[in-house]
C-alpha cells in the first residue's frame, strides 16, 4: 500500500487512499478513515464511491453521538483550496440545535496573508437523499475563491499563493458548543501545478491532451503516430515555456518560477526563470534561447560524476567512464554540428582496468540511422575504415580509404575489461585538414550559461518541481521535445 501511495500518479494515489479508508472503517477507526478520504477528496472532490463511504461514517458518528453530550461540527470539503474553485463548508448538529441555528448559520472565513474576511451563510441542507435528512440538521454552502488581491465583503475570498485560510461558527454558537467535537482547521491554498513547451506557439491543454491520446493509440495498433509540431525544435529557435502553478503566485507583485532543461548530448541550464504574466495570474512565461553546439556527446549510461562531453571538449583530464554493471554492450555516441568528410579519427583509452577489448564503429548522415564502418579486432579489409590498435591496446587510429561522410558516429563496445569501459579521448580531422575534434571551444564552462547548446537529433527535457501540490507532497512535471535530424545533402547530377 505505500508503495502505490507514493507513486505520482494522482488515479493511484485516489484509490490508494480509498483502500485504506475501507480498512479503516471495517477496524472502526473512523477518525483515520475520514483523514484517508480527505486526501481522496484532495485529488477527486467528486468521487463516487469515496463519498458513499463518507456518508457510512457520518452515519455512525451520528448515532454515537446522538445520546451523547451536545457537539457541533464545521468542516470543510478539502484539506487544501485550490484558487478560483469553491470552498465547500459543512456543518452538522449531533443534538437538535438552537432555535435561532434552525435553518441557517452565518461562518466567518479569513485569511491570513491576503487579509481577506468574507462572511458565508450556509443553509440547511433538505434534501430527502442526504444520510441526515429527517433526522439531525445538516448545513451546507460554497464560498467562491479567487487569486486576486483582497477585497473584503464582496462575497469572493481572495486569496495568494500558499495563503492559509481559516473559517469558525458564530461567536454565540461557538462558545456554546466550546466543548464539542470541532472539525474545522485551517487550510492551505494549493493548486496542481502544469508546464508546457512548445517550438513555437504554446498549445492548448486540450491539443495536448488529444496528442497523448492519439499517440497512445497508435502504439496500441502499432502504428508510428506523427510527432506534434511544436515538439519539434530546430538550433537557433526559442523553446517557450509557460507553467501554470496558482500557489507560486504569492505576492502582489509579478513573481518568478524556475525550471531545468537538459539535452540527451550533455548541456543543460538550471534554474531558468519564468516571470508571471501578471500580479495574481499565476501562469508563468518565458522563452529559453538555443543555438546550434560545436558537438555532443551521450552514452548508453555513465558513471557517477563522469560525462560523455569529457572525451570530446578540449583541456578535460578526467575520462568518461560507464557505470559499472559490467552489462554489455555499451554505446558512446557523438554528434557533430555540420557533416563532415572524416579523414582520420583517433580514439585513446587507456584507463587501467577499463580499456576496450572489441567495439564496432558505425556512422551516420542524420544521427537517427547508423551503419558499420569498421570494427576491432578483426579483418580489416572488409570495411571502409581502418583501424589499428596501438601499444597495450590503450590507443586507436583509424584512417579511412573512402569519403565517408559523417554527422555522427558511435561506438558499440561489446567487450571490456572489469566490469565498465572508458574513455579518455577522441579526437578527429576531416579531409581537409580542420580539427573538429576536441571542439575549439570548452563544452563544458559553456554549460555555464542561459543558452542551451544542441545538435541534430537530440531530446531534450524540460522540467518543473511543484514545491506544493494538492496532495502536499512535491511533483515533477515533464516535456520533451526533440532537435529536427539533418538532412544529407543530395548529389548534384
Amino acid at each position: 500500500m505505500k508503495t502505490v501511495l507514493k507513486r505520482q500518479d494522482p488515479y493511484a494515489q485516489t484509490e490508494g487512499y480509498l483502500t485504506l479508508a475501507r480498512i479503516y472503517f471495517d477496524a472502526r477507526d473512523y477518525g483515520s478513515a475520514e483523514k484517508a478520504l480527505d486526501r481522496v477528496f484532495a485529488l477527486a472532490p467528486h468521487h463516487s464511491a469515496a463519498r458513499v463511504l463518507k456518508a457510512k461514517i457520518d452515519l455512525v458518528i451520528l448515532g454515537a453521538h446522538v445520546c451523547g453530550p451536545p457537539s457541533f461540527q464545521l468542516a470543510a470539503d478539502n484539506a487544501r483550496l485550490i484558487p478560483g474553485r469553491p470552498l465547500g463548508i459543512t456543518a452538522r448538529f449531533l443534538v437538535p440545535p438552537p432555535r435561532s441555528y434552525a435553518s441557517n448559520i452565518v461562518v466567518r472565513v479569513w485569511s491570513t496573508i491576503s487579509e481577506d474576511e468574507e462572511f458565508l451563510t450556509i443553509e440547511r441542507f433538505q434534501s430527502a437523499a442526504h444520510p441526515y435528512a429527517g433526522k439531525l440538521p445538516f448545513f451546507a454552502g460554497k464560498l467562491p475563491t479567487a487569486l486576486a488581491p483582497a477585497s473584503r465583503n464582496d462575497g469572493v475570498l481572495q486569496v495568494v499563493g500558499q495563503d492559509r485560510v481559516r473559517y469558525a461558527p458564530p461567536p454565540g454558537l461557538a462558545e456554546m458548543y466550546r466543548k464539542g467535537n470541532w472539525a474545522w482547521e485551517r487550510l492551505i491554498v494549493a493548486s496542481e501545478a502544469e508546464l508546457y513547451a512548445s517550438s513555437g506557439e504554446i498549445p492548448s491543454r486540450e491539443d495536448c491532451e488529444i496528442a497523448t491520446l492519439e499517440s497512445a493509440i497508435a502504439a496500441k495498433l502499432g502504428f508510428n503516430s506523427p510527432q506534434p509540431y511544436w515538439t519539434e525544435i530546430r538550433p537557433g529557435g526559442n523553446i517557450n515555456v509557460r507553467v501554470i502553478d496558482a500557489d507560486r503566485s504569492t505576492s502582489a507583485a509579478r513573481d518568478v518560477v524556475h525550471i531545468h532543461a537538459v539535452t540527451s548530448s550533455g548541456d543543460r541550464i538550471h534554474d531558468f526563470a519564468l516571470v508571471e504574466t501578471g500580479t495574481h495570474s499565476g501562469v508563468f512565461e518565458g522563452s529559453i534561447p538555443t543555438r546550434l553546439a560545436l558537438a555532443g556527446a551521450r552514452a548508453t549510461d555513465s558513471q557517477e560524476g563522469s560525462d560523455p562531453t569529457y572525451a570530446i571538449s578540449p583541456g578535460s583530464r578526467v575520462p568518461w567512464i560507464a557505470r559499472p554493471d559490467a552489462r554489455k554492450p555499451k554505446t558512446f555516441t557523438v554528434v557533430l554540428s555540420n557533416e563532415v568528410v572524416l579523414a582520420h579519427m583517433r580514439i585513446t583509452a587507456n584507463e587501467p582496468g577499463r580499456k576496450l577489448k572489441r567495439f564496432t564503429l558505425e556512422c551516420s548522415r542524420n544521427a537517427v540511422t547508423f551503419r558499420t564502418i569498421g570494427k576491432w579486432p578483426g579483418p580489416q579489409e572488409k570495411h571502409p575504415a581502418r583501424i589499428e590498435a596501438g601499444e597495450a591496446g590503450s590507443t586507436f587510429a583509424i584512417a579511412l580509404n573512402q569519403d565517408i561522410h559523417v554527422l555522427a558516429f558511435r561506438l558499440i563496445i561489446h567487450n571490456f575489461e572489469t566490469d565498465g569501459p572508458a574513455i579518455n579521448s577522441i579526437s578527429l580531422i576531416s579531409s581537409d585538414g580542420d580539427q573538429i575534434l576536441p571542439t575549439k571551444a570548452d563544452l563544458l564552462a559553456l554549460r555555464h550559461n542561459k543558452t542551451l547548446e544542441m545538435v541534430p537529433g537530440d531530446r531534450i527535457r524540460v522540467s518543473y518541481r511543484d514545491p506544493l501540490g494538492v496532495t502536499g507532497k512535491r511533483a515533477s512535471h515533464e516535456r520533451r521535445l526533440s532537435v529536427s535530424p539533418l538532412r544529407p545533402a543530395r548529389k548534384r547530377k
